[in-house]
């Protein structure tokens, strides 16, 4: 068990490093900024802090994978279809990310990209109308909501058990 931990936490730390690198070089940034951005998140002290704490790095690691999805969901020159190969991204690491057993942090997670998802679509609507913005909400709505369709065998089970596990605090 210890060498597998070990093992998990450097497989975890390579998977946020490589999404985090492809998030900042689809923002446009240069490949030594996109390298240093990419190793001060998976090797900075929240992923360090938490790195014996499998499942809740584990749900940290998908969050720039979240946000690249979301961008390129959201991104003017993506249309139509070209949109699937993102949205199956975006479900696959939101489905990973509460896959991962902490819901604390997938929580986290899921809200930072919901709150860009948000952006996205008002953006979209200010340039191109309400029906543009629409169509993205589809998208984000469908590929969040395949994401927890995907986990839901572990989190509807953890919704039914946490009420009775609870402590009777009187």
């Amino acid at each position: 068990p210890t060498a597998g931990l070990a093992l998990n936490a450097w497989l975890s730390y390579a998977i946020a490093g490589v999404l985090m690198l492809a998030l900042l070089r689809a923002c446009g940034l240069g490949v030594s900024a996109s390298l240093f951005g990419a190793f001060a998140f998976a090797f900075g002290g929240l992923m360090t802090a938490n790195a014996h704490f499998y499942m809740r790095m584990n749900a940290l690691i998908w969050l720039p994978g979240m946000l690249h999805a979301c961008l390129r969901i959201g991104a003017p020159d993506v249309t139509g279809t070209a949109r699937i190969p993102a949205a199956l991204g975006l479900a696959t690491c939101t489905a990973m990310s509460w896959l991962a057993g902490f819901p604390p942090f997938a929580i986290a997670a899921s809200t930072c990209a919901g709150a860009i998802a948000a952006v996205l679509v008002v953006r979209t609507m200010a340039r191109d109308g309400a029906r543009s913005g629409a169509q993205i909400a589809a998208w984000f709505v469908g590929a969040f909501g395949l994401g927890l369709a995907l986990s839901a065998v572990q989190i509807a089970p953890m919704l039914g058990y946490y009420p009775e596990a609870s402590r009777d605090l009187a």
